[in-house]
């Protein structure tokens, strides 16, 4: 019953909130705030100098993996042919 008054009480103080109405002219405020901003133009000798940059590392980087490849190829090649067993018997405890 306690619980029910408690319940009906903040009902009613809630009725008698008043909506917040805005001011008449906060539209126009605010629409003139958004087109008094200027976009951001990036100059476009920053997108060719990005170019650039990106197309060098991607150029560096293949150069990098082909050079790897290359190199491991021959190393495992020369350690194939100049190799000998370090173990020929497997039988750790004989």
């Amino acid at each position: 019953m306690k619980r029910e008054k408690s319940i009906d009480r903040i009902i009613d103080s809630a009725r008698k909130i008043q909506r917040a109405k805005p001011s008449t002219s906060l539209f126009d405020k605010i629409d003139s705030a958004l087109f008094q901003q200027e976009a951001q133009v990036i100059p476009m000798y920053w997108l060719r100098i990005a170019s650039v940059a990106a197309a060098l590392i991607i150029g560096f980087n293949i150069y990098g993996i082909v050079h790897y490849e290359r190199t491991n190829d021959s190393v495992n090649t020369s350690v194939e042919k100049d190799s000998s067993p370090l173990i020929s018997n497997y039988n750790l405890y004989d």
